[in-house]
C-alpha cells in the first residue's frame, strides 16, 4: 500500500508574515516516512528561503489559483491549510478532493474544516469532536529546546544587565521592531537588547542602527536569524514578542515572554499561557502595550525572582511533540475512513 498523501497549503511573505510558513514546515517535517508530505506555498523569496532549508518537498506559487490546481491534481488524503483567508470557491475545490484541516486559529473558512489543530484550549468557536485543541498540539520547531535551569539562572543573574530578546515576526511589515526598540531604550536600567530580524524583514537597517548608536545606556545587538534565533534566545532573560508561534516556543523552552498586540481581539491566543504565568499580555493598543512592556521590564530588572518562577512554571507545559501528534491524528482519521470504505 502506498503512503498517504498529505498536502499543505500555506501563505507567507514579507507583507503578510512568515509564521504560517514556519508552522506548516514543522508539521510537514513531522510526517517523516509515515506519509508523503508536500507543501504548496503561495509567497515570495522569503517564504522560499524558509522552505528550501527543509527536507520536505515544496513548490512555491505566485497566486492561490495555481496552488489549488496543483493540489487537486495531486489528490491528497488530507489538505492542511495554514493561512488567514481563502476564497470560498478555492476552499470548496479542496474540500472535494480531500479532508480539510486548518492549522490556523484565525482562518476565515475554519468552521467548514473537518479537522482543526489549535495550540491552546481557548478559542471563540465551540469545540467539535474532530477538532483537537490544547497545549499538546502546540507546534514547536526542533531548533527550540528546553533551557536548563542552571543556564537560565545565569541569564537572570542580578549582577548582569537584563538580556531582552525582541522579535516581532519574520516579516514585520509595520516595522514594530523599531517602535519597540525606540521605546525600550528610554528605560533607565541598563539592559542588553537582542533585536532579532526575521527572513522577511525588508526595512532599512539604518534606522535601527541610528537608534542603537543614540543609546548610551543599553547594549543593542542586531541579528538576522531564522532557526538560529534559538541559539541567541537560550541566553536571554525574557523575550518581547508578537503573540504568535514564537510565544509558544518560548513557553516550551522556558523563556518568559511579554506579548504585544494591536488590539485585544486575538489576546485569547495566549490566554492559557498567561493563566499558567509563563507569559504576559501587555495590553492594547500597541503604543499602550509598549508602555506596559517597559514597566514590566523595569520590574523584572529589579526583581528577577518573577522570571525564575515563570521559567519553572513552564516546565512540562509544552513537550514539543505537537507537530507529531497532529500528523498521528490526521493519519488515524485516514485509516478510519479507509476501514469504513472497505467495510462498505
Amino acid at each position: 500500500m502506498s503512503a498517504p498523501r498529505l498536502a499543505f497549503f500555506c501563505r507567507g511573505s514579507t507583507d503578510v508574515g512568515l509564521g504560517h510558513v514556519m508552522r506548516t514546515r514543522a508539521v510537514a517535517e513531522a510526517a517523516g516516512a509515515d506519509a508523503e508530505a508536500h507543501v504548496f506555498a503561495v509567497g515570495d523569496d522569503a517564504a522560499h528561503t524558509l522552505l528550501e532549508s527543509s527536507d520536505t518537498d515544496f513548490d512555491l506559487y505566485a497566486e492561490d489559483e495555481s496552488a489549488i490546481r496543483a493540489i487537486e491534481s495531486w489528490s491528497p488524503s488530507v489538505c492542511f491549510i495554514d493561512t488567514t483567508s481563502m476564497d470560498a470557491d478555492h476552499f470548496d475545490r479542496l474540500d472535494r478532493v480531500s479532508a480539510t484541516a486548518s492549522l490556523s486559529p484565525v482562518f476565515d473558512q475554519l468552521e467548514r474544516c473537518e479537522l482543526f489543530y489549535h495550540r491552546t484550549s481557548v478559542h471563540p468557536l465551540s469545540a467539535r469532536e474532530s477538532w483537537k485543541r490544547g497545549l499538546e498540539f502546540a507546534v514547536v520547531r526542533d531548533a527550540c529546546t528546553r533551557i536548563p535551569e542552571n543556564l537560565y539562572r545565569d541569564a537572570i543573574d542580578p549582577g548582569a544587565p537584563l538580556s531582552v530578546a525582541i522579535s516581532m515576526g519574520g516579516g514585520d511589515a509595520d516595522n514594530k521592531t523599531l517602535r519597540v526598540l525606540e521605546r525600550l531604550r528610554t528605560l533607565d536600567r541598563p539592559m542588553l537588547f537582542w533585536v532579532l530580524l526575521g527572513e522577511g524583514y525588508q526595512h532599512s537597517y539604518d534606522e535601527l542602527i541610528a537608534s542603537a548608536r543614540a543609546d548610551r545606556r543599553h547594549e543593542v545587538i542586531l541579528a538576522r536569524t531564522t532557526d538560529a534565533m534559538w541559539r541567541v534566545m537560550r541566553s536571554c532573560s525574557v523575550a518581547v514578542l508578537a503573540g504568535g508561534t514564537v510565544t509558544y516556543e518560548a513557553a516550551a523552552a522556558g523563556l518568559p515572554s511579554i506579548n504585544l498586540f494591536d488590539d485585544d481581539a486575538h489576546a485569547y491566543l495566549i490566554e492559557e499561557l498567561v493563566g499558567h504565568r509563563v507569559a504576559w499580555h501587555a495590553g492594547a493598543p500597541f503604543n499602550s502595550a509598549l508602555d506596559r512592556t517597559a514597566a514590566l521590564l523595569k520590574s523584572f530588572h529589579d526583581d528577577r525572582t518573577t522570571l525564575l518562577a515563570a521559567h519553572r512554571a513552564s516546565k512540562n507545559l509544552i513537550d514539543g511533540r505537537g507537530a507529531r501528534r497532529i500528523i498521528e491524528h490526521a493519519l488515524s482519521i485516514i485509516d478510519t475512513s479507509s476501514t469504513h470504505e472497505a467495510a462498505a
